[in-house]
C-alpha cells in the first residue's frame, strides 16, 4: 500500500539533502528550521550576494552570503520577488483545494473511485487513506495565506457530488475538512525591467496551448507546471508546479544555478537527481544481507518489528508506512525510552515518534508534530484535540519545557485545530472512526 504523504516526502527530502557524501562527493545542506529571509544582501553593482535572516524561535537576526539565490517559496514566491525588487509585478495566484476526511467503510483497502468529470467539469476522487477515506477536490481562487481554513462551501460542494454515488449524508459522516493552496502562476507579461531571463516561457506555452487568456476569477484555465525565472540581479525563482514533478522541478533549478553560476563546478556533468533514494527508501538487501524483491522484503521489516518489538501488526504497517527502514530506528528508540506505546488507543501512532521528530525530523512545536509530522490534526479533528496535551508532555520532557511553555503550546496548537476545523463546529459529527 503506497500512499502519498506530502509533510513526510518533505521531511524525507530535507533530511536526505543533510546527509554528507549520501551521494559520493555531496556535501550536506544545512538545514534551517522556523527562519525567514527578511532582507536581500546585494553589491555596489545590484547582483544579489546573500541574504538577511531572522531565527523565529530565538528571535535573532543574521546574514548568509552565497554565490546564488534561489527563491522556492511557493505561494509567497511573489514576497521574495517584491523584496527583490519592489516594481516587480505578481505571478503567484491561489488556487484552494479542500479535502474531507470520512470513514473507512466509504472505501476498502485497496479500492478508491475516480469521478471523472462533475457537473462543473471536475474531477473527484475518494480514495482510501490512512485507516480511513479521502475525498476530494475544489479548485476556487483564494488569497494566500498560512494555514488556510476548507470553508463550508467547499466541504458541501464536495459531500453534493458525492452524495449521487453514496448513501447517507456526506456531511455529517465527515471527520475532518482541511485545505491547501496551490501556486499557480499567472500567465501575465513581466516588465522587462525586472525580468533578466525566463526559463520554461510560461507565456509562451500558455498562449499556445490556451489560445485565450483566462477570466481574472478562473484558476482552471491557469498552468500546473513550473517557471524558471532570473531577475537582473540574480535571483532565481522557482514559481508553480505540482508534487508529482517536485523532482524535474529540483532538477531543472539545479541546472540553472550551474549554468548561471559557472564557477561553482560541479563534480558531475549532469544530474542523479531521478536515481537517488530517500533515507529510510527500501533497497534489494534485506537485515540479514539476502538480496529480495520489494514485494518480499517489506513483509520482512514488518515481520522483524512485530517479532523483536512486540509490536502489533498495525503499529508495524503504520511504521514501515512512514518511516521506511529507518522504522527500525524509531522502534529501537521507544525501546531504550520506554516509550512504544500508543499516543491514542484508536491510531496506530507510537509516543516515540514524537521524540523521533524532536531529535531526527526539527520538530519544535506541539503543531509541528500533531499537524506536520503525524498528520492527525488533518485526518482526524477529535483525535488530534485529544492527542495534544499528550504530546505536549512527552515534549515538555524532551526538551525541558517550563509548565507555563507547555500550556502555552497546547493552547495554541488546540487553537489551529479550531481555525483549521472551524468548518466542522457547522456539522454534526456523529462518530469517531477508529482505524481498522
Amino acid at each position: 500500500r503506497k500512499q502519498m504523504s506530502d509533510a513526510r516526502l518533505d521531511v524525507q527530502t530535507v533530511l536526505t539533502s543533510s546527509v554528507d557524501s549520501y551521494v559520493p562527493g555531496m556535501k550536506g545542506a544545512v538545514l534551517a528550521n522556523y527562519v525567514e529571509c527578511i532582507g536581500l544582501l546585494k553589491d555596489s553593482t545590484g547582483k544579489i550576494i546573500g541574504a538577511k535572516l531572522r531565527d523565529k524561535i530565538e528571535n535573532k537576526e543574521f546574514t548568509v552570503k552565497a554565490n546564488a539565490v534561489v527563491n522556492c517559496a511557493g505561494i509567497f514566491s511573489d514576497t521574495i520577488r517584491i523584496m527583490d525588487n519592489p516594481n516587480a509585478q505578481k505571478r503567484i495566484v491561489g488556487s484552494r483545494g479542500v479535502h474531507i476526511m470520512l470513514p473507512h467503510e466509504y472505501t476498502n483497502s485497496n479500492v478508491g473511485v475516480l469521478i471523472p468529470k462533475t457537473a462543473d467539469g471536475r474531477i473527484m476522487f475518494i480514495l482510501p487513506y490512512r485507516g480511513m477515506t479521502i475525498a476530494g477536490t475544489t479548485d476556487h481562487a483564494c488569497d494566500l495565506e498560512n494555514f488556510p481554513p476548507a470553508p463550508d462551501g467547499d466541504v458541501k460542494e464536495i459531500a453534493d457530488v458525492l452524495k449521487d454515488y453514496f448513501k447517507g449524508d456526506i456531511q455529517k459522516e465527515c471527520i475532518a475538512a482541511w485545505c491547501g493552496i496551490r501556486p499557480l502562476v499567472a500567465a501575465k507579461p513581466v516588465p522587462k525591467s525586472y525580468i533578466g531571463k525566463i526559463i520554461g516561457g510560461i507565456k509562451a506555452k500558455y498562449y499556445k496551448i490556451m489560445g485565450k487568456k483566462p477570466k481574472e476569477s478562473s484558476t482552471k484555465a491557469l498552468t500546473r507546471s513550473h517557471e524558471l525565472e532570473v531577475s537582473n540581479s540574480g535571483l532565481i525563482s522557482l514559481m508553480g508546479g505540482k508534487w508529482t514533478a517536485y523532482r524535474k522541478m529540483g532538477q531543472d533549478t539545479v541546472d540553472l544555478v550551474l549554468k548561471e553560476h559557472p564557477e561553482l563546478r560541479p563534480t558531475i556533468n549532469e544530474s542523479i537527481s531521478r536515481n537517488i533514494r530517500m533515507i529510510g527508501a527500501y533497497t534489494t538487501k534485506t537485515i540479514d544481507g539476502t538480496e529480495k524483491t520489494i514485494s518480499e522484503f517489506i513483509p520482512i521489516y514488518k515481520k522483524f518489528l512485530n517479532e523483536y518489538y512486540s509490536l502489533d501488526m498495525s503499529i508495524c504497517d503504520h511504521l514501515v508506512e512512514c518511516y521506511g527502514t529507518n522504522a527500525i530506528q524509531v522502534a529501537q528508540l521507544g525501546k531504550d525510552l520506554k516509550l512504544n506505546e500508543k499516543l491514542h488507543n484508536d491510531l496506530p501512532v507510537l509516543k516515540v515518534q514524537v521524540v523521533f521528530a524532536i531529535r531526527k525530523e526539527l520538530a519544535v512545536s506541539v503543531k509541528d508534530v500533531v499537524f506536520r509530522r503525524l498528520g492527525v490534526g488533518f485526518t482526524n479533528t477529535k483525535i488530534a484535540e485529544e492527542i495534544i496535551p499528550i504530546v505536549a508532555k512527552v515534549m515538555a520532557k524532551e526538551l525541558r519545557w517550563s509548565t507555563e511553555k507547555e500550556t502555552e503550546e497546547i493552547k495554541s496548537a488546540k487553537l489551529l485545530l479550531k481555525r483549521l476545523g472551524q468548518v466542522l463546529s457547522l456539522i454534526n459529527i456523529l462518530r469517531c472512526r477508529r482505524y481498522p
